[in-house]
């Protein structure tokens, strides 16, 4: 008799608790967006996801291999370099990226990009 009450009452909350407001829902649904024409996008919005970086080192003391990654692995760019020389190039990342991994010499450096420029001097 107790579990047929407490089924009972336990039926009727679940009945109970899950009431729509119908009116929200037919509000969303008149504003409902089904082509890319009912958009309305700012005209200064950039759709751009990738963007330039100048990148700028210094100090390299021995030939060798630069690798520039992200934090999470992925590598942007390879570069053989020579001692004594400073080296650039330009690299396309995507756009939320803010910092990025450098490898030289077996050492791994996390390099800020300040606008879109790295500017690193090895030691």
């Amino acid at each position: 008799m107790k579990k047929t009450i407490l089924l009972l009452i336990v039926i009727v909350f679940a009945l109970t608790a899950c009431q729509k407001n119908w009116e929200q829902i037919e509000e969303n649904q008149s504003n409902e967006i089904s082509s890319m024409s009912d958009l309305v996008v700012s005209s200064d919005f950039n759709w751009k996801t990738t963007k330039d970086v100048l990148v700028n080192l210094t100090g390299l003391d021995i030939n060798g291999v630069i690798y520039i990654k992200s934090l999470d692995g992925d590598i942007y760019h390879k570069a053989s370099v020579n001692s004594g020389d400073s080296y650039s190039t330009k690299i396309t990342i995507p756009t939320y990226v803010s910092e990025v991994n450098m490898m030289y010499k077996g050492v791994l450096t996390n390099i800020p990009i300040s606008g879109n420029e790295i500017t690193y001097k090895l030691v």
